[in-house]
């Protein structure tokens, strides 16, 4: 089976914007690119903590396998004319 993904953009904590730049000069030094804010990625993803909710993402890769599994048995049993694969709610 595939491996599943859910991307989660990190914002800067001060401004809010999601484009940053990596400071060649300062090892891993990452600063926002609207207010200048300097951290590092680590430091980054503490602060988006709120934004990197496990249970929501739990939830979007929950939908995706449902979805997943939907395709795999409507493929399965295709043609079939006494099994009918249907989305449940």
């Amino acid at each position: 089976m595939q491996e599943f993904s859910v991307s989660v953009s990190l914002l800067c904590p001060i401004c809010g914007s999601d484009q940053f730049k990596c400071d060649e000069e300062a090892e891993g030094s990452i600063i926002c690119a609207d207010c200048g804010y300097e951290s590092f990625r680590d430091e980054l993803v503490s602060d988006n903590s709120e934004q990197i909710d496990a249970e929501e993402l739990c939830g979007e890769v929950k939908e995706q396998l449902e979805e997943k599994m939907l395709k795999s048995l409507q493929q399965l049993f295709k043609g079939s004319t006494s099994i009918k694969v249907k989305r449940g709610h």
